[in-house]
């Protein structure tokens, strides 16, 4: 079994050239975020396929001629043009969820069994059908809708608050008065990763095994920003964070060309348990692609060490979030966590405020604009999920304990990544908001210790280095057999509930976990290449 994505380089150069995007170009970023292993294919090489392989169409694309494929899962294949504008165009109907789509839904024709409805100007129209045996139809553009409302968007001359360029809260695509306790668009491609189950597709599970290979239910990173404020306030955080069993993660700020640490300070932070990674301000400097070089060469220079990840000060963005992953990539920083996901607009720090307000709990990938051609980008964003977590705090609005035990919930029940945002100086034994704060995160491990939940502690940098480490592994099917080549210890999520199931030969164990609702059979595979065969 092979998977393939059509690409059409004549018609992605010509769109290109006109200043649009090619949207079939993000169908890589969906592979990377769902864990398949997906290759390129051209239209002229269509009639290379075989009877056990799928092929993926992005929007456009519809090939004239019939093809030979186990399936085929055509993504939207209608061309239509819409603007990147937030424009919420339908909601499909997921159970009792409607998911904004950022793109419209078109018409259906012909012969086809209905699997999904959305909801558009008070309609009820086909969203998901399906067209004979094996042809599942996708009646929007897909692709598109993720990647456009992932990145946000961009309103030129409105900021909720007075900064001389933009924040990334601006960009959040929904209104505000949208509920965006879930994420919208992991529910919405969770609909596609269901069907290529069923057609037999293994995946890469999207959290890394614990330490001793088991399985963990969700996992759990913490970190915050130091604003250059005190040495103190960043070991502090450190020895906190240490003293709850978490790995804590600090965004280093330069200021006048240094940090409010040196490398010694540093060293003794680290010992903790402690992570750093860069904080890069633009408030007083210049928002450009050098002086992003600047600061990350300056961490490198001090600390001896690598920027993996950042997060700017203020979440300050001017220009397009392609632009400043582009930038970042050139930096060599892999990824970026500063994708505040819900805003405040009465209070610039918005303290307590959880939410998917980009659509996803998980890292994702982008692409680049058209004048770059669409290229996928080498820098992807870990959205900010919780800011602040606050419980029985000195403002009412914090007393919401509930609040964690969601959020944590939702976590354990998805498989997915929860993360609270604290800044050191908020940890620190002077500031008033201090016992709100370590009583979120008595909280969050008292639900942890109730429910019996089994959480990763991990951190931010160790997060963008398994994504990274897991786009990079591949997948190799030959019947019963699967090929899993990866640089970092990974699990496997087999389609069906095995009989039997060896690695490398030896027998080997499988957890089988609800996940979101749906059965899902694990193992975990070591770095490196193994075969796994499933009975």
């Amino acid at each position: 079994m092979t998977i393939r994505y059509l690409i059409d380089t004549d018609r992605k150069a010509a769109l290109n050239a006109a200043g649009k995007d090619y949207t079939p170009a993000y169908i890589p970023a969906l592979t990377a975020y769902m864990g398949i292993s997906a290759s390129p294919i051209a239209p002229a090489e269509l009639d290379t396929l075989t009877a056990e392989d799928i092929l993926l169409v992005g929007a456009g694309d519809l090939p004239k001629a019939p093809i030979t494929a186990a399936a085929i899962l055509l993504l939207g294949a209608d061309a239509v043009e819409f603007p990147r504008e937030p424009v919420i165009y339908a909601y499909y109907q997921k159970e009792d969820k409607k998911l904004p789509l950022f793109a419209p839904i078109l018409p259906t024709e012909g012969d086809f069994q209905t699997l999904a409805w959305a909801e558009a100007d008070g309609k009820r129209l086909p969203a998901l059908v399906k067209r004979g045996a094996n042809v599942y139809d996708f009646r929007f553009d897909l692709a598109a809708t993720i990647w456009y409302s992932g990145d946000g968007f961009k309103i030129k001359d409105i900021w909720w608050y007075s900064f001389p360029i933009g924040r990334t809260p601006d960009f959040r695509p929904l209104p505000l008065d949208h509920d965006t306790s879930v994420p919208y668009n992991d529910l919405l491609l969770s609909e596609l990763e269901f069907i290529l189950r069923t057609l037999g597709v293994p995946m890469l599970h999207k959290l890394a095994p614990m330490e001793d290979g088991s399985i963990p239910d969700f996992a759990f990173h913490s970190s915050g920003d130091d604003d250059h404020t005190s040495a103190f306030y960043n070991l502090n955080a450190a020895l906190t964070m240490e003293s709850y069993g978490i790995p804590y993660h600090i965004n280093a700020m330069p200021a006048g060309g240094s940090f409010i640490i040196d490398k010694e300070q540093y060293d003794e932070i680290v010992s903790h348990g402690t992570e750093f990674a860069l904080h890069g301000d633009f408030t007083c400097t210049p928002y450009t692609l050098e002086s992003h070089k600047d600061q990350a060469e300056t961490f490198r220079t001090i600390f001896q060490d690598e920027p993996v990840t950042n997060v700017n000060h203020c979440l300050t963005q001017d220009g397009s979030t392609a632009e400043r992953m582009r930038w970042l990539a050139e930096c060599g920083i892999i990824a970026d966590n500063g994708h505040q996901c819900e805003i405040d607009t009465t209070d610039i720090n918005f303290f307590n405020l959880t939410g998917y307000g980009f659509g996803t709990a998980f890292p994702r990938y982008t692409c680049d604009d058209p004048e770059h051609a669409n290229e996928m980008i080498g820098c992807f964003l870990i959205p900010m999920t919780y800011y602040e977590p606050r419980v029985d705090g000195i403002i009412d609005r914090y007393r919401i304990p509930e609040k964690v035990i969601n959020y944590i919930d939702y976590a354990a029940a998805t498989g997915g990544i929860a993360q609270f945002f604290f800044h050191p100086h908020y940890l620190a034994p002077d500031n008033e908001h201090t016992p709100a704060a370590h009583a979120a995160i008595k909280l969050m491990k008292a639900r942890v210790e109730e429910m019996g939940y089994k959480p990763h502690f991990t951190s931010t940098n160790r997060i963008a280095k398994f994504w990274k480490a897991r786009s990079e592994s591949r997948l190799e099917v030959k019947g019963d057999s699967i090929t899993v080549t990866c640089e970092a210890p990974m699990i496997l999520r087999l389609p069906a509930k095995p009989s039997s199931v060896t690695v490398d030969g030896a027998a080997a164990a499988v957890t089988e976990k609800t996940i979101s609702g749906d059965f899902a059979w694990l193992v975990t595979i070591p770095a490196g290449t193994h075969t796994v065969v499933a009975k």
